[in-house]
């Protein structure tokens, strides 16, 4: 009997420490997760990484699980920018880290946005809204961008760390003055994953002036803070289009960038497949198409340029392009293409153009050759200032023709 009550008075005494340590720890996470001190912590720590000023709304806090919701957030543009801010979102739904809370870092994951509107511009200079230059302790010789005041925080600052991404209904304006390129894309969806890892992956679905696509891929880390001048990015894309809802064509992006901010840097082999031309005109607005069917593009480019270049140069490595048939008349009044092809292995290799088709009803075939790619990329940038070598031959039912010798000059 001794030994039952015994039992039974260290079970009451075990299970009571288990309550006043449940309740203890309970106490001290709601104290961790105060909404008024987490959202005070977390503005402190945004404008410090990124040197920008924020608006966090209404924030709640759930504590088991342990996840956040704040409403109204926008985030300023750099300096220089029209007023409008560069990111803003109705509300934000994330899980918080909770082991992450004690080393005082805010790990946001599974975030989920509410129509996000996010508005990315990069000057003629190359100078990018989206880098940002941090505050305090973070700033490497770094002149800070102002910002208000926030009460700096006591003993070790806190960060905020973002993990995966989950979007619907989003809204990207793109405003590149160094290409000259401008649009906007309406996003279906956007899931990002590792965004604070090594390898992110991406999965985005959305369109552009009614032409719909998909982009899945993968790029290296990714800092929002500085750029490596000297290492390669690695980045590897998966481009789908989609005309009214059936397959239009695909692309895929393979190799490097060192500075993607101004376009520098790269080496990137693209392999793409369309199965008519025009299907790009949304993409390329201001170019006149031809209808040709059935392209398959394979070519590697690196950057050309020199430091004191300002416009973006880009070198063809290799070449290989097919084409089906298309209407030329456009371009040759009667002219109607067959097949197509221009073939170029290496930079020094000859570049061949073939084809076959008819002119006014008459068959022809075309076999011609315009020195090396080179050199016939030398001649296009610099409007055939020096001369090119040429060779094209010309055949069908009612003869052939050869032509040789140089263009340009």
């Amino acid at each position: 009997m001794a030994n039952s009550a015994n039992l039974r008075r260290g079970l009451l005494v075990s299970a009571a420490a288990i309550i006043v340590v449940a309740g203890g720890g309970a106490l001290a996470l709601r104290g961790i997760l105060d909404p008024q001190a987490l959202r005070a912590r977390a503005i402190a720590a945004i404008e410090r990484q990124t040197g920008r000023e924020v608006t966090l709304g209404a924030m709640e806090v759930h504590v088991f699980p342990a996840a956040i919701s704040v409403h109204d957030i926008a985030l300023a543009d750099m300096k220089g920018g029209d007023g409008t801010p560069m990111f803003s979102a109705r509300a934000m739904d994330a899980s918080v880290g909770l082991m992450a809370l004690l080393h005082h870092r805010i790990q946001l994951d599974n975030i989920t946005l509410d129509h996000p509107v996010l508005h990315l511009r990069r000057d003629a200079d190359g100078q990018a809204n989206w880098r940002m230059t941090p505050n305090g302790a973070q700033a490497a010789d770094a002149t800070p961008a102002p910002v208000r005041p926030v009460a700096p925080a006591a003993g070790n600052p806190w960060s905020v760390q973002l993990s995966s991404l989950r979007v619907s209904d989003a809204t990207v304006g793109w405003d590149d003055r160094l290409s000259g390129m401008k649009t906007q894309l309406a996003l279906g969806h956007v899931r990002v994953d590792g965004l604070n890892g090594a390898r992110p992956t991406f999965d985005v679905a959305g369109t552009r002036d009614g032409a719909a696509f998909t982009l899945s891929g993968h790029t290296g880390a990714i800092s929002l803070t500085h750029v490596g001048q000297d290492a390669k990015w690695p980045v590897h894309f998966e481009l789908a289009f989609a005309d009214h809802q059936q397959p239009a064509g695909h692309l895929t992006v393979d190799g490097t960038v060192a500075d993607p901010d101004r376009a520098r840097g790269y080496d990137l082999k693209l392999d793409g497949t369309l199965s008519r031309l025009v299907d790009l005109a949304p993409w390329v607005g201001g170019y006149d198409l031809p209808d040709a069917r059935d392209v398959a593009l394979s070519l590697r480019i690196v950057d050309g340029s020199t430091p004191a270049d300002t416009n973006i140069v880009p070198l063809v490595q290799s070449l290989h392009l097919r084409t089906g048939a298309f209407d030329a008349g456009h371009y040759l009044t009667g002219l109607r293409v067959g097949s197509l092809s221009v073939d170029a292995a290496g930079p020094k290799e000859t570049l061949a153009v073939a084809g076959a088709g008819n002119w006014n009803g008459q068959d022809l075939k075309l076999a011609a050759s315009f020195g090396s790619l080179e050199q016939a990329e030398h001649a296009v940038l610099t409007h055939l200032s020096d001369s090119l070598p040429m060779s094209v031959d010309l055949s069908g039912a009612a003869g052939s023709l050869r032509v040789a010798g140089m263009l340009g000059g």
